[in-house]
């Protein structure tokens, strides 16, 4: 079944799709419950949950998707689908093969399923979201442009995983207590000293291996929670802040805008399709 018809059985209505040749935007929704049998798609998309969530399959895995989540889908991708009791909205980027044979330096975003929570992927297809809705005669430019920065950005995070994945074993311990700790205060020495190497030599071999300082890497892991309560709950930003190390709402606001580029207000708006930021 090819994908024109595959969207037209579904009851609820979808966004017509913008078209811009080598990229088409859709912004489909979903009813509660639904199930769609394992299916597969041709090309590699992209695919930005905006509110709701669902459980697939793929294989023998199960994968539970919620508002705020960026998936990069390979092709050929089969998978399976059954969404959770509330309607589920999905912003979905599909990128057409030619353009994807005419930038391979690219490919490897796409090399195998990628998800990403939030953080600066998630703002720039956000940010991607708010420019499809605006429509205006600017907006395909701004959103090829958008279209290669989050490209890029994955490709970017694949080689950083790659080099994650053949550091020893101290190091990846060390990205282990930051992903469990990242809400406390973490001093650099305490974190070699449990890893049982010389601060200078983690930092630097951090550095050197994830592209980023271990301050850097504690801070996206903070605004990437930030994103996902921002998108799942109705807490007050203070609340989301403290929650997630930050020691007051201003301090917060100015990490999240300067990572993502939306203050977190606007970032939850754009979720919830209240409004979209003018700038």
């Amino acid at each position: 079944m090819n994908k024109s018809a595959y969207y037209k059985q579904l009851k609820e209505r979808s966004e017509t799709p913008l078209n811009l040749g080598e990229f088409q935007l859709w912004e489909i929704f979903y009813p509660e419950d639904l199930y769609m049998r394992k299916h597969s798609h041709g090309a590699p998309y992209f695919s930005f949950v905006l509110e709701g969530g669902y459980s697939e399959k793929l294989g023998s895995r199960v994968n539970v998707r919620q508002s705020g989540d960026l998936i990069v889908h390979t092709a050929q991708e089969s998978h399976s689908v059954r969404f959770h009791d509330r309607l589920t909205r999905i912003f979905e980027i599909d990128l057409s093969d030619g353009w994807i044979r005419g930038n391979p330096e690219l490919a490897n975003a796409f090399g195998d399923r990628t998800e990403f929570r939030g953080g600066e992927l998630g703002s720039i297809a956000a940010r991607m979201y708010g420019e499809f809705l605006k429509n205006d005669p600017f907006s395909p430019l701004a959103i090829k442009g958008l279209v290669f920065e989050l490209v890029a950005g994955a490709a970017r995070e694949k080689s950083s995983e790659t080099r994650r994945g053949s550091a020893p074993k101290w190091l990846t311990r060390v990205d282990e207590m930051l992903r469990e700790g990242f809400a406390d205060k973490i001093l650099l020495e305490d974190i070699a000293e449990e890893a049982g190497v010389h601060p200078a030599h983690l930092s630097r071999e951090f550095r050197r291996r994830t592209g980023c300082t271990v301050g850097e890497r504690v801070r996206r892991l903070r605004i990437d929670e930030a994103c996902r309560k921002l998108a799942e709950t109705d807490l007050d930003l203070a609340a989301i802040g403290a929650l997630v190390g930050f020691y007051d709402q201003s301090h917060f606001s100015a990490n999240f805008k300067r990572l993502t580029g939306f203050t977190p207000g606007e970032y939850r708006s754009v979720l919830r399709r209240d409004q979209i930021p003018t700038s």
